[in-house]
């Protein structure tokens, strides 16, 4: 009796380990398809005033995950460089397209 109870016990606590250790995979598998993908982003260095225009040390690249990417993102430096901002950025913050 106390065999067929170990037993049981343990044949349940091989499956239970298994079905965590398959929603740890999934799990996985999703988080770095939505977080393990990076894009690059162009961010400001320093504040940049209103109608002013952007020079290539006022920006830099940095990369976000394709999850937090935003709408109308920058990815590439020379798209804006001497362009001039339509509104105050600050340092730091996410250069998108219609600033």
């Amino acid at each position: 009796m106390e065999r067929r109870a170990l037993l049981l016990s343990l044949g349940i606590s091989f499956l239970s380990m298994y079905l965590v250790y398959q929603y740890i995979s999934t799990e996985d598998q999703r988080l770095l398809e939505q977080y393990g993908t990076f894009k690059p982003m162009v961010v400001a260095t320093r504040d940049i005033l209103q109608y002013q225009s952007i020079r290539p040390n006022d920006i830099e690249v940095t990369r976000v995950p394709i999850a937090m990417e935003p709408p109308g993102r920058i990815g590439d430096p020379k798209d804006i460089i001497d362009a001039v901002a339509a509104v105050p950025i600050q340092a730091g913050e996410m250069i998108i397209d219609n600033k």
